[in-house]
């Protein structure tokens, strides 16, 4: 799983300024510390990471009220791209930057596969974002 961690970062960081990873989500501005300090929000974010598992392209789109961000439907829609705690997190981070709710951790990667959830980043280990 550290692997996917990692190549996931990478990914992101060369993948940041392609055109192909959008969000048309937008922050409220109350939630401007949620950006990068390249000023990139957690939806954009979010949107480079997922793009890596979706042949370089991924959109996140805005919520409507009531509406929040889901992990796979089915689990052959699952990867380790959106099964990923970071991505999760992002996600999560981009839905409560909207003013929306978020679901649970055990509610979005209820179809994601078992082995992807029994693993973690040792915490020995430092991971660069």
């Amino acid at each position: 799983m550290m692997w996917v961690v990692h190549f996931l970062v990478l990914c992101a960081l060369f993948l940041v300024g392609a055109e192909s990873q959008t969000s048309e989500a937008v922050c409220l501005p109350y939630y401007s510390w949620t950006s990068n300090s390249q000023g990139k929000t957690p939806c954009e974010v979010a949107a480079s990471l997922l793009a890596v598992c979706n042949d370089g392209e991924f959109e996140v789109l805005p919520l409507s009220l009531g509406q929040h961000y889901r992990g796979p439907a089915l689990v052959a829609n699952a990867n380790p791209c959106i099964c990923s705690t970071v991505v999760f997190s992002l996600m999560t981070a981009c839905g409560l930057c909207q003013g929306r709710s978020v679901l649970r951790w055990s509610q979005w990667s209820t179809n994601c596969p078992r082995v992807s959830l029994s693993r973690h980043v040792s915490s020995h280990r430092t991971v660069f974002f």
